[in-house]
């Protein structure tokens, strides 16, 4: 309803007979463009290239797959973050490279659109071969 025009909605109304109120209609319209701005907020926060700083937790939080609240939590527990005025900022490879640590040395990649998976596959192959010859 919120895409149509008032004077179709109004007919439509009369045509029903339900009273429709353009208050409502106004915060349906607001409602719909806040979810449009956050689809493009994280749409945007994907197409970011590895070779970038990621801004803000929505950036990183997309970058590392896991909700906001879960990137902040990391935060406070030694994740690696640059504050720049209102802002937090990191790089992937510091990010990735953190997780690596995280995990007890394990071979971890998060997985980006121009990742080489063959190579990655075959790395975690050596590593758990290593681990077991010793």
């Amino acid at each position: 309803m919120a895409g149509l025009p008032r004077s179709l909605i109004l007919l439509a109304s009369v045509l029903i007979g339900k009273r429709v109120s353009f208050g409502l209609l106004r915060s349906m319209k607001a409602k719909k463009k806040k979810v449009q701005r956050a689809a493009k907020a994280q749409r945007k926060a994907r197409r970011t290239s590895p070779a970038t700083t990621l801004k803000g937790w929505q950036q990183i939080s997309a970058f590392l797959s896991q909700p906001v609240s879960v990137a902040q939590r990391w935060a406070k527990d030694g994740m690696p973050l640059k504050r720049q005025g209102r802002f937090v900022t990191a790089t992937p490879e510091e990010l990735t490279k953190w997780l690596g640590r995280e995990v007890g040395g394990e071979p971890v990649q998060v997985a980006t659109a121009d990742l080489d998976l063959s190579k990655e596959l075959k790395r975690g192959l050596a590593f758990v071969r290593e681990q077991k010859n010793l």
